[in-house]
């Protein structure tokens, strides 16, 4: 008997795909969402950069910053959770680029002083490409979060990265053994925070904040190893 019509459509199976071709599809739209996901979080990012370079922070509106990002209010709430997120947001992106340097460092089995002095190169350049008022605010939000002075690298990327210095400088012998490297980690980023936020709120640019940072960070090193 031949069977026909939708009695032979649902007796005879149909092949829509294998199952690691469908995982495949599905993993490739989650890489495209990721992607957009990013792009759209990084477009706020830059329009805020781009208006505070000119204005300060209160001065400029949610609206505003969405406008010039081509990004929807709701998803800007998505990311952030007010304007202040966004400033620090801003700051952990250039933490990030000091990180970067640090991990550069450590791959290469420096000495800590010279992985140190080019982090802090790091934080002089992308310092002084933000607004005095940016850093002033950004910087003031970090300290008042318990997370970094307490030494929870979630607080901030440049707690980790001080965190991951410090235990380089104990394997390479040049820090003291008994140092907690949590501790010592979160002690030496509170102080590049603490220079950063003197230099940004000082109506004079002298000292430089190489300077600053310098006579701040000096004092933890002189302690780390045991001088």
């Amino acid at each position: 008997m031949t069977v026909t019509g939708p009695a032979y459509r649902s007796a005879v199976p149909v092949n829509r795909g294998s199952k690691s071709t469908m995982v495949t599809s599905r993993g490739r739209r989650s890489s495209l969402e990721q992607e957009r996901s990013r792009r759209s979080r990084d477009a706020l990012l830059d329009a805020a950069a781009d208006l505070w370079a000119d204005a300060e922070v209160d001065e400029v509106k949610v609206e505003d910053i969405c406008a010039h990002a081509g990004v929807s209010k709701g998803l800007f709430y998505f990311y952030f959770g007010s304007k202040e997120e966004l400033v620090v947001q801003l700051l952990a992106e250039d933490a990030r680029l000091v990180a970067d340097e640090v991990a550069r460092g450590i791959e290469h089995d420096e000495p800590f002083a010279d992985v140190l002095d080019a982090a802090l190169a790091a934080v002089v350049r992308r310092a002084q490409r933000r607004p005095r008022h940016l850093l002033r605010q950004g910087t003031g939000e970090l300290l008042a979060d318990p997370a970094t002075t307490a030494g929870d690298d979630d607080g901030s990327p440049l707690v980790a990265t001080c965190v991951d210095l410090v235990a380089h400088g104990q394997a390479r012998g040049e820090v003291r053994d008994d140092a907690d490297p949590q501790d010592a980690g979160a002690l030496l980023a509170t102080s590049i925070l603490r220079a950063q936020l003197e230099w940004a709120g000082a109506e004079r640019r002298q000292p430089s904040l190489a300077r600053r940072l310098a006579a701040r960070v000096d004092l933890v090193v002189h302690g780390l190893a045991g001088r």
